[in-house]
């Protein structure tokens, strides 16, 4: 892994020319693309999208590339699509059969030798939320958009203790920790990571997929602005306890 991590570091600091229209992207062309991904160990989350890609699906783009800024394994790389003169990076699109209709086309690839067999598409929203509770649940471990640092290394540790004493010693010291909150949004999210860790324990890891699913279901319909902001918030703090190894489930 060590030795692949090297290889990646190295190819992206070799080709200057790879650096992205936007800071923190790895820009991939027809030359590049297969070059790249075929060295393995890696996650790369690829987005396709049409050349001076700009409007609220790029903004997003932007503010996933920050986020995910200080991951050190993961890469966040863009194939900017032309669609006059020389058509750059068009048989790219036609390798993929991608519409223009459909852009910005998200992949998030495992590199490696035969990479495409092991791609997952992106089919959701195209707003930096989303975008991170799909990393997030593919074992892509950052801070979800509404979700506190610390709590999510706690939800983590909780996840993957084995035994049930273990996992009660880090619910206790999650709600020590949350009843010592003194900012009010704070305290309420910390609250939903605790309240969170009682639900699993009483039904199970079935809990956050269920939970996951009720949650989605209530933000299609109508609602407050401030209950549509707890709700997203609630499926942040659930994805935290997605997408991670658990070794022995309780």
């Amino acid at each position: 892994m060590c030795r692949s991590f090297a290889a990646f570091a190295a190819l992206v600091a070799a080709l200057p020319c790879v650096l992205g229209t936007q800071k923190g992207a790895i820009k991939l062309d027809s030359w590049t693309y297969e070059k790249f991904l075929s060295l393995p160990g890696q996650k790369v989350l690829v987005k396709f999208d049409k050349a001076y890609a700009y409007g609220d699906t790029e903004d997003a783009f932007k503010s996933l590339c920050e986020k995910v800024s200080k991951h050190s394994s993961f890469f966040v790389a863009e194939v900017p699509i032309a669609e006059y003169g020389d058509k750059e990076n068009d048989d790219l699109r036609e390798r993929y059969s991608l519409k223009k209709d459909d852009y910005p086309v998200y992949k998030l690839v495992t590199t490696g030798p035969n990479f495409d067999e092991k791609a997952v598409n992106y089919t959701g929203d195209k707003t930096a939320r989303d975008l991170v509770r799909f990393l997030r649940t593919n074992g892509i471990r950052i801070t979800g958009v509404g979700g506190l640092k610390e709590y999510d290394e706690l939800a983590e540790k909780f996840i993957t203790k084995t035994s049930e004493a273990d996992r009660k010693a880090v619910l206790d010291a999650a709600q020590t920790k949350a009843g010592g909150e003194e900012d009010t949004d704070v305290k309420n999210k910390a609250e939903m990571y605790v309240k969170t860790m009682k639900k699993i324990v009483e039904k199970g890891l079935d809990y956050v997929n269920t939970e996951t699913e009720r949650v989605a279901k209530v933000l299609g319909g109508k609602m407050s602005d401030d209950k549509k902001k707890q709700m997203e918030v609630k499926l942040d703090v659930l994805s935290s306890f997605e997408g991670v190894k658990v070794h022995e489930e309780l």
